[in-house]
């Protein structure tokens, strides 16, 4: 299995260009590959998206207009005068991202993986 990953130079240092949902694995369905292959592994998710950004994918169905607003509590109005409000966003956005990453069910897997001795 081979998994693709483009780099590209600018100015002068290297930039990887990630291409977006080419896998898709769900933590069980790689542990079931890696154990048939007999590889040991430590794998965990963690979650970048941000509740906002799944509210947006549900709501509008497309993805958002810039990076930033992807990984960041952002409502479609601003709480300038309310930074109470704001501060309840943060605060639940972050048991969202903790609440996932503790079930595993974070957008992002990560695997350490490596070749079992022989016994």
């Amino acid at each position: 299995m081979s998994i693709d990953c483009p780099i590209c130079f600018k100015n002068d240092s290297i930039v990887k260009i990630r291409q977006i949902h080419l896998y898709y694995f769900k933590p069980c369905s790689l542990e079931k590959l890696l154990e048939s292959e007999g590889y040991k592994y430590s794998m965990h998710t963690s979650q970048k998206a941000s509740i906002t950004n799944h509210f947006h994918w549900m709501h509008h169905r497309e993805c958002q207009a810039k990076g930033n607003l992807i990984t960041s509590v952002s409502p479609p109005v601003k709480f300038a005068e309310n930074l109470n409000l704001q501060n309840i966003l943060d605060e639940t956005d972050n048991f969202y991202l903790k609440s996932l990453e503790e079930n595993n069910m974070g957008d992002l897997l990560s695997a350490r993986v490596w070749v079992s001795k022989s016994s």
